[in-house]
């Protein structure tokens, strides 16, 4: 009981805020206005307050964290499993940590089209990635590949970016 007591006379801990630098060519809000009065941002400058609030976060960090992940084997996994989705016998949801949020949403609008089709063969057979080609440059990664689905053999290139430690596609295209 006493070392309770001792933790409330020290009172709780200070909280420290962090603030995002206001964005290049936006001036300062007004304060004499008020929170009521001020406009409501534009897309565009909540956008730049994202990203100057991302890049200050991500300055935090001492060093960067290489992935220890072998980006060919990565590859090699996310090639099969993204053709697998367009073909409907995978959910997007199992990507969803190894994608960027708007190629997850690119990838989630282009396998609903295609169920909307109402051709739905079911195939017993995953699909087998037949070649597959990476080139490194810094902390990027091109990838591409011929992946058989079975019915047809389509091309999947994307892109590999560092990212927290590990790989995250930030840019797909799959014929």
């Amino acid at each position: 009981m006493s070392a309770v007591a001792g933790q409330e006379a020290a009172g709780p801990r200070p909280v420290r805020a962090r603030l995002a630098p206001t964005p290049r060519g936006r001036p300062a809000p007004a304060t004499s206005l008020g929170p009521a009065h001020r406009a409501a941002p534009t897309l565009r400058e909540r956008i730049e307050v994202l990203r100057a609030v991302d890049t200050v976060l991500s300055h935090d960090e001492e060093t960067p964290v290489p992935p220890t992940v072998d980006p060919a084997r990565l590859a090699l996994s996310l090639a099969g499993a993204l053709v697998e989705v367009v073909r409907g016998t995978r959910p997007t949801s199992q990507l969803a940590r190894w994608l960027a949020p708007g190629v997850l949403a690119e990838l989630r609008e282009r396998t609903a089209l295609t169920a909307c089709g109402g051709h739905h063969v079911v195939l017993v057979r995953p699909s087998a990635v037949r070649r597959l080609m990476a080139n490194a440059s810094g902390s990027a990664v091109e990838v591409s590949a011929a992946v058989d689905d079975g019915i047809r053999v389509r091309a999947v290139a994307f892109r590999l970016e560092a990212h927290r430690g590990g790989w995250r596609v930030t840019a797909l295209e799959i014929g």
